[in-house]
């Protein structure tokens, strides 16, 4: 982005003297595998029990955003007014995924599992409008991966995973101490890919 405002800058006004942060180049970041989690870590997340109601409660939203699949900025913002009910009598969440809506403007229509259902009806507010947000949210995506983290270790979620750092360099590290909420972006996708669901439907 800097750079793009130097090339702009000379455009504009013939500002020529940059120094030599013409020949500066950005090094093209790594990834590795994707980490997830697997089928046994989920179930052992999902049955620990957990003595910090403030974990217990930011496992419960990590699982449901597995179920859903959408990003944090989206999650954050389901409401009510997402949830439809279906003519089968199952229950769905609708919405716009915002950071590609100016591009593909598809919407999401995810149906809820069980498990996603009954963390609805745990945390459902008698009376709530349907403006009112689906559940009591971090105040920042900082706090809700902060608590991850937590609430991974305690859940002895610890198996070795190998990452990359932002100087390319490649560590191995505790699952938990790079949990994040895009894990469950992760284990949603890996759900649908083990049953068998297209790459462009998921990408979708």
């Amino acid at each position: 982005c800097v750079k793009q405002f130097f090339r702009w800058s000379r455009k504009q006004y013939g500002v020529t003297d940059y120094g030599n942060i013409m020949d500066y180049s950005v090094p093209t970041p790594r990834y590795g595998d994707p980490v997830t989690l697997t089928q046994e870590e989920k179930r052992q997340l999902w049955n620990t029990e957990f003595e910090d109601e403030e974990l217990e409660f930011t496992r419960d939203l990590f699982y449901f955003q597995c179920s859903v699949g959408c990003r944090v900025s989206d999650f954050f913002g389901l409401k009510y007014e997402n949830l439809i009910d279906e003519e089968d009598g199952s229950t769905s969440i609708y919405y716009f995924p915002r950071k590609t809506q100016d591009v593909t403007a598809v919407n999401c229509r995810i149906p809820l599992s069980p498990n996603a259902l009954a963390i609805v009806n745990k945390y459902r507010e008698q009376g709530a409008m349907s403006k009112t947000p689906l559940f009591r949210f971090p105040k920042h995506k900082q706090i809700y991966n902060s608590r991850i983290k937590k609430m991974f270790r305690e859940a002895g979620l610890n198996r070795k995973v190998t990452v990359y750092n932002s100087y390319n360099q490649m560590q191995i590290k505790p699952l938990y101490e790079v949990a994040i909420s895009k894990f469950a972006r992760s284990c949603f996708v890996d759900v649908l890919v083990g049953k068998g669901v297209s790459d462009s439907v998921i990408s979708t």
